[in-house]
């Protein structure tokens, strides 16, 4: 041992020596054998797929052949019957569109009705339902029908489109473009067709019929409203007057608690819920103690009922549940406002709400709802009254389903406004 510890540096590079003539030997030998190894040879390409005999110097054999016949496009085609509307190879697609409910890409021949179409399928039951989306089966409406206007130069209106040549052309519009009608030329909210059928100047915004034909109203509902009942406290007492109720602001968005209107006891006013102010008329205790494991929590399902100041209006409260309107709203769109919305804005209106349609630079104006009736005439009915001054004068006809503006002279939006 005493040995191995003096010397271990040279037994070390001796070691390290040997190994290395070892490796390099091996090299010197695998260098003498490389030579040694036979040359590979490639055999010649045989066809053994086909029985007779392949002619090498056929056309499909020669490159100048193969670059000019057989490179054409070959079209796709459907496998079953039931393809036949929706079929893709991947680089030819099908016409698409978005459901509007569960917001997937679907083939557009499901927006269709199967009634009046062509079907190459050998009997219904291999034909694709129709009417209804194939992912999440709700129905779905059928798209309108484009109409194709070819211009007519012997015609006043060439482009069909209800707006003369000679007044197109006054107004800077197309007579050969037939899209250019429903266009809002002064931004007031009305298209140039409207515009021309009522007989004001489609070039100045402060030139239009009354600013609530702009709306028609698209449904009848109950809202949620934007608040809450957090909490019951009895402070240790069954006489109901000692009872405190927590009301809370509740963000709809996030779905979150907002600031905290206060406690209130039974007597106490609330303000500012849906537009009314409320007293607490009412509480109706609901709370069960649980207990799991060491810790006892409380199941509260609390009613509260609220009663309109000077009024008939009633809202009822559970602790930590949606707070639904007391009334029914008239859910009204603006389909002049297009800016905020292509569809149009949309307004939820209340009896005694004050609102206004359009701005400075088209003489906007402002209404008030009268009377919100969603059984009356063709669908229900709002009655406005339109500001004059100091008060408030109530229109002749009221606001409907339907609108002051057939849907197919409503605005849409113009590709030169928006710079395309």
């Amino acid at each position: 041992m005493e040995f191995l510890k003096r010397h271990y540096e040279k037994l070390s590079l001796a070691f390290t020596l040997v190994l290395f003539i070892g490796m390099l030997l091996y090299l010197v030998h695998v260098a003498q054998t490389i030579g040694a190894v036979p040359e590979v040879q490639i055999r010649e390409a045989q066809v053994d797929f086909v029985e007779k005999a392949v002619d090498r110097k056929a056309p499909v054999f020669q490159v100048q052949y193969l670059f000019t016949h057989g490179v054409e496009w070959v079209p796709s085609s459907f496998r079953k019957p039931v393809d036949t509307h929706h079929f893709s190879d991947l680089v030819e697609m099908f016409p698409s569109a978005r459901c509007p409910f569960c917001q997937k890409i679907i083939p557009r021949y499901y927006f269709h009705d199967r009634e009046g179409t062509e079907t190459v399928a050998a009997s219904a039951a291999e034909l694709a339902p129709r009417g209804e989306c194939v992912l999440c089966h709700k129905a779905l409406k059928s798209p309108p029908v484009k109409e194709v206007v070819k211009y007519n130069p012997y015609s006043d209106d060439g482009d069909g489109d209800g707006i003369p040549n000679l007044i197109e052309e006054e107004q800077g519009l197309d007579p050969r473009n037939p899209e250019d009608a429903l266009w809002d030329k002064d931004n007031d909210g009305f298209s140039n067709l409207f515009e021309y059928l009522s007989k004001t100047l489609m070039d100045d915004p402060k030139s239009h019929p009354p600013m609530w034909y702009r709306l028609f109203i698209k449904e009848f509902r109950n809202i949620v409203l934007p608040v809450r009942l957090m909490a019951v406290n009895t402070n240790s007492s069954d006489d109901k007057n000692e009872w405190m109720v927590q009301i809370s602001e509740f963000d709809l968005k996030s779905n979150s608690k907002g600031k905290d209107k206060g406690m209130f006891a039974i007597g106490q006013e609330v303000r500012g819920i849906d537009g009314r102010n409320y007293i607490i008329e009412d509480i109706d205790l609901r709370q069960q103690r649980k207990k799991i494991g060491e810790t006892e929590t409380v199941d509260d399902q609390s009613i509260v009922k609220l009663k309109q100041v000077n009024g008939d209006v009633v809202i009822t409260m559970q602790v930590g549940k949606e707070v639904l309107s007391p009334t029914v709203k008239a859910i009204v769109v603006d389909s002049g406002n297009i800016t905020a919305n292509p569809t149009g804005r949309e307004y939820v209106l209340d009896v005694g709400n004050v609102f206004a349609i359009g701005d400075r630079t088209n003489a906007g104006e402002v209404y008030q709802v009268r009377e919100i009736n969603e059984k009356a005439g063709d669908g229900g009915e709002v009655r406005l009254a339109r500001r004059d001054g100091r008060t408030f004068v109530p229109l002749d006809e009221p606001l409907t389903r339907a609108g002051k503006i057939p849907p197919e002279q409503r605005v849409r939006p113009s590709r030169a406004s928006q710079g395309q």
